[in-house]
């Protein structure tokens, strides 16, 4: 059976792979060099639709895969109906349900991830997937945040009127951007959380960007030791 076979199959480790080029092209191409309006949308979606995709096929275990075969659905279809509706409810309940899927299918990657066994160089594109993943989802919440709770954050790209699906995306963008630096806590500060609640899972954020990293190079280097011949 070839690679591709085995990945469609839900069976090889280069679907972590696959999902960190997907991330990668979503995070560094496609949010800094396409705009919202236009068809920048639509190359936005694409590369969201990859991504969740993507996810999908990276979660290995079968009971966990319906689950998140079913989340990434529900979360597709909202998300692309946001075209004909695109009004502030939906856009809402798209953010969460994205959230949600997120969530969980990190939550099973990052365990196909730290299992028993070798330690290759497809579970350690897994891993930063996973630290990727972790950005994504922030940056979803503060991004809901932003639209339940007026003034939780100083950001001059907030809408001051109605919510649309371009200055939706252009948010996204500019809270990934601000969920990123908060993760790896190099703080510019030219995007700053007031409301408690936008503080807080700031805080979370930061302290997540700190100790992911010392807990799974840990996790990786007993893996590796374990699984060294006598």
């Amino acid at each position: 059976m070839s690679w591709l076979g085995e990945v469609l199959l839900f069976r090889s480790e280069r679907a972590l792979s696959f999902l960190l080029g997907f991330l990668a092209l979503l995070l560094f191409v496609v949010f800094p060099f396409f705009s919202p309006d236009g068809v920048g949308k639509y190359v936005i979606d694409i590369a969201f639709t990859l991504v969740l995709v993507s996810c999908t096929f990276a979660v290995q275990q079968r009971g966990a895969r319906r689950i998140a075969i079913g989340l990434a659905a529900v979360s597709l279809l909202t998300r692309w109906a946001t075209y004909a509706t695109p009004n502030r409810e939906l856009l809402l309940a798209n953010t969460l349900l994205g959230i949600a899927f997120l969530v969980f299918a990190t939550l099973a990657i990052l365990r196909r991830v730290v299992a028993e066994g070798p330690v290759t160089r497809h579970r350690i594109e897994g891993a930063v997937a996973v630290y990727l993943l972790i950005g994504v989802i922030f940056g979803s919440v503060f991004a809901f945040i932003a639209m339940t709770v007026p003034g939780a954050f100083d950001l001059a790209g907030l809408p001051a009127g109605g919510w649309t699906r371009e200055n939706y995306d252009a948010v996204m963008g500019d809270f990934s951007y601000f969920s990123f630096v908060t993760l790896t806590t190099v703080g510019y500060g030219d995007v700053t959380p007031l409301g408690n609640v936008a503080k807080q899972f700031a805080v979370l954020e930061a302290l997540i960007g700190q100790l992911y990293p010392a807990i799974l190079l840990a996790r990786l280097v007993s893996l590796q030791v374990s699984s060294r011949p006598d």
